[in-house]
């Protein structure tokens, strides 16, 4: 297992314009058993991804 912590680059505007695409690409990768877990950080400076 690994855990991808992802942090934004971008200011929060323009990283929730690509919400709906990644949730569709984490959704590919939960069907194919890549991904067990995901969700954003508190704060909401990014992710983790526990593949």
């Amino acid at each position: 297992m690994f855990i991808a912590i992802l942090t934004y680059k971008k200011p929060l505007e323009e990283v929730d314009r690509f919400l709906v695409a990644h949730r569709e690409y984490l959704a590919i990768h939960y069907a194919a058993g890549d991904f067990i877990a995901s969700g954003p950080q508190t704060p909401r400076v990014g992710g983790v991804i526990l593949i």
